[in-house]
């Protein structure tokens, strides 16, 4: 029997992200627009999410921190990819300095 729940739910505030992302001018720079989705997407995106966020749960019950959050980005080329992969990070340590 398995000891894995039936969901787990991300402890990044989202929204707050979001404002991050918005706030660096990452629009702008990567010509992406963020929003906020409950929806991680086909088989492989929600496979990701799902072990991940299971991952980090076994991880916060043995004492250390984890936080996961799936951002899924349409397909893009490499140049553009390097952009928005930077906005991304601004935005996360933009949210983790708070």
């Amino acid at each position: 029997m398995s000891d894995a729940a039936a969901s787990y739910q991300t402890g990044v505030d989202v929204a707050r992200m979001t404002e991050i992302f918005e706030q660096i001018g990452a629009p702008k720079i990567c010509g992406l627009q963020a929003c906020v989705s409950d929806d991680p997407g086909d088989y492989v995106c929600n496979a990701i999410y799902y072990h991940s966020l299971r991952a980090a749960e076994r991880v916060r019950a043995n004492g250390a921190q984890a936080q996961v959050l799936f951002v899924h980005v349409p397909a893009l080329d490499p140049a553009r990819a390097r952009e928005v992969g930077e906005a991304v990070a601004a935005s996360f340590r933009g949210y983790l300095d708070l």
